[in-house]
């Protein structure tokens, strides 16, 4: 067994590893690390600006790492998401606008099967760059504080949100290329008023048969059929009951 202390009071919420298996990326407060798997090497370390608010590190099918933080030096600059080659060389700087990770959400990404597109949830709404060059294809806010985001077959991006009326929300945005149109927006759940935030980092988990499972920090779990919002279907599950709406 390999036993590493990275240090940092802050964790991520995971790990993940490069195509090859064979480099693991982790995050702890302001620094993102590769770690060789077998001997648990340091390959490198790249450091931002802290807050205890993170996102750990999503990698691409070709190896590129993104990550977002809350500066590039210092928590007061705005948030920003980083493109890193493998060997933790800068690609590019996403300027994501103030406190775009700040609290209530976390934020979350998702990349588009074929690597060109990688979407960003935050307290701006949803956002689409380009993974190229890191130009912004669009953005679209179906609701305050986004957690994270996942992307489903036909384009479609579904997220969760902070939305009115103490409500989280679940949102079908579709990626038209120059545009994203937001297709539904579902609440599901309260939001936890705490500390934690509305949300507090919620994750989307796509089933086989092309629906979506959200959660929210109340113990909501809803199961959403996906693309028809004509003919949405919800089942939400909350403690030992559940609700079939149409």
């Amino acid at each position: 067994m390999v036993q590493l202390n990275r240090g940092g009071e802050w964790a991520s919420l995971g790990l993940v590893i490069n195509p090859e298996g064979t480099v693991v990326y982790g995050r702890n407060v302001s620094t993102i690390y590769a770690l060789e798997i077998t001997s648990g090497t340091t390959l490198w370390t790249r450091t931002f600006a802290a807050d205890q608010d993170q996102l750990e590190p999503i990698v691409a099918d070709d190896g590129t790492i993104y990550c977002g933080f809350v500066g590039l030096t210092d928590a007061a600059q705005n948030d920003i998401l980083v493109s890193f080659a493998a060997d933790g060389n800068t690609n590019w700087v996403f300027d994501l606008g103030a406190d775009a990770f700040s609290g209530a959400g976390g934020g979350g990404y998702a990349l588009s099967p074929d690597g060109a597109t990688v979407y960003c949830t935050c307290n701006g709404g949803l956002f689409a760059i380009n993974t190229s060059d890191g130009s912004q294809k669009w953005t679209v806010n179906p609701g305050s504080s986004g957690s994270g985001c996942v992307y489903l077959n036909g384009g479609i991006i579904v997220g969760t949100y902070a939305g009115e009326n103490n409500n989280v929300v679940a949102a079908g945005v579709r990626d038209d290329g120059a545009s994203g149109t937001i297709l539904w927006s579902i609440p599901f759940a309260i939001k936890n008023l705490e500390w934690l935030g509305p949300q507090c980092r919620t994750y989307p988990t796509p089933l086989p048969n092309g629906d979506v499972i959200v959660e929210a920090t109340d113990g909501t779990i809803a199961c959403i059929s996906v693309p028809e919002p004509a003919l949405l279907g919800v089942i939400v599950l909350a403690g030992l009951g559940f609700i079939r709406r149409r």
